[in-house]
C-alpha cells in the first residue's frame, strides 16, 4: 500500500496525452483481433471464437498494463508497489480493473477453447480453469484500498489476487502432463511456479529489504509469465482444432479414394458384364448363322433329291 497517487497537474492539462493512450490502446485492440483471426483462421467455428476471444482478451490486457505504466504518475514505484495500487491513481486507474477484467476474459477463452477441442476433461484442469476465471473476475470487481486494516473489498481483492496467481502455474503443469507433454508450457510453469514463490516470500518482514524492494518487480514479472501461459493454452486448443480438421479432412479424402476404387471395381465390372454379352451374342449369333446354313443344306438336297426322281429314266 503506498499513499493516495495524485496525477500531476501537467498531465490533466494535456488532453493529447490522453487520447494518445487510448488511440494506443485501440491499435492493440485491433491488432490482437487480427492476430488472433489469423492465427485461428482455418480451424472450425466452434473454436474460433473462443480461441480469438483468448487471444484479444490477453493481448487487450497485456496493452492496458502498458499505457498505465506509461501515465502511471512517477510516486508510484513499479520496482516496490504493488500493481493493485495504480488503481487509486486519478485519472488513470480505472485501466487496472479494466486490464484484469480482460485477463477473465482471455482465460474464458482459452477454456472454452479446450473444452470444445477435448482438451480440458472433466477433472481437475476444468476446475483450474475454472478457478482462474472466477479469481480474475473478483480482483477486477473488488478493488484495493489505502485503509489499516483493509477493509472487506480489499481482504476479497488480495485473496483473489492470490488465487489467480497460484491457479494459472497449476493449469499450466496440468494440461502439460495430462494431455502430452508440452514441455514448453511445462518449463513456464515451473517459472511461475518459482516467482510466484519469490513474490509471496518478498512480503515477509524477515527477508532482506533488498527483497523486499523488489516485490513490485516480482509480481510483474508474474503477471508477464501469466499472461503467456494463458496464451499458450489458447494456442494448444488452437492446434488441437488444426490437427482434428487434418485428420478429419484426411479421413475424407482415404473415404473418397475408397468411393473412386469402388466406382473403378464397379465400373470395370460393368464393362466385363457387357463383354460377356457381346460374346454370347457374338455366339448367338454364329449359332443363328449355322442353322440358316444347315437348313440351305438340307433344302439343297432336298431339292436335288426331288429333281432326281422327276427325271426319264434312260433305258439300256
Amino acid at each position: 500500500m503506498g499513499t493516495h497517487a495524485v496525477i500531476p497537474s501537467r498531465l490533466l492539462a494535456r488532453p493529447p496525452a490522453i487520447y494518445s493512450a487510448s488511440t494506443t490502446i485501440a491499435r492493440a485492440a485491433i491488432t490482437g483481433v487480427r492476430a488472433g483471426t489469423h492465427l485461428v483462421g482455418r480451424a472450425s467455428v466452434d473454436v474460433v471464437a473462443p480461441v480469438a476471444l483468448g487471444f484479444t482478451g490477453l493481448g487487450c490486457a497485456a496493452a492496458f498494463f502498458v499505457v498505465l505504466h506509461a501515465l502511471a504518475p512517477a510516486s508510484l514505484n513499479p520496482l516496490r508497489e504493488p500493481m493493485s495500487d495504480y488503481a487509486l491513481a486519478d485519472g488513470v486507474g480505472w485501466m487496472f480493473p479494466v486490464a484484469v477484467g480482460l485477463i477473465a476474459i482471455g482465460g474464458a477463452g482459452a477454456t472454452l477453447g479446450l473444452a470444445r477441442t477435448g482438451l480440458l476433461g472433466t477433472g481437475w484442469l476444468r476446475w483450474t480453469m475454472t478457478v482462474i476465471v472466477i479469481s480474475a473476475i473478483g480482483t477486477a470487481v473488488f478493488p484495493t484500498d489505502e485503509d489499516f486494516p483493509l477493509s472487506l473489498t480489499a481482504e476479497i481483492h488480495r485473496y483473489a489476487a492470490v488465487t489467480l496467481f497460484i491457479a494459472v502455474p497449476i493449469a499450466a503443469v496440468l494440461a502439460a502432463t495430462t494431455r502430452g507433454h508440452d514441455a514448453w508450457l511445462l518449463a513456464i510453469g515451473l517459472v511461475a511456479t518459482g516467482l510466484l514463490v519469490v513474490f509471496l516470500l518478498s512480503h515477509l518482514a524477515v527477508m532482506p529489504q533488498a527483497m523486499q524492494d523488489l516485490r513490485g518487480l516480482f509480481q510483474r514479472l508474474l503477471v508477464v509469465v501469466d499472461l503467456a501461459i494463458l496464451g499458450r493454452l489458447c494456442q494448444a486448443a488452437h492446434r488441437a482444432r488444426m490437427r482434428n480438421t487434418t485428420s478429419g479432412r484426411r479421413d475424407t479424402a482415404a473415404r473418397a479414394q475408397d468411393t473412386r476404387a469402388r466406382v473403378s471395381d464397379t465400373t470395370a465390372r460393368a464393362q466385363d458384364t457387357r463383354a460377356r454379352a457381346q460374346d454370347t451374342t457374338a455366339r448367338a449369333q454364329d449359332t443363328t448363322a449355322r442353322a440358316q446354313d444347315t437348313r440351305a443344306r438340307v433344302s439343297d438336297t432336298a431339292g436335288e433329291e426331288r429333281t432326281g426322281s422327276v427325271l426319264p429314266t434312260v433305258p439300256g
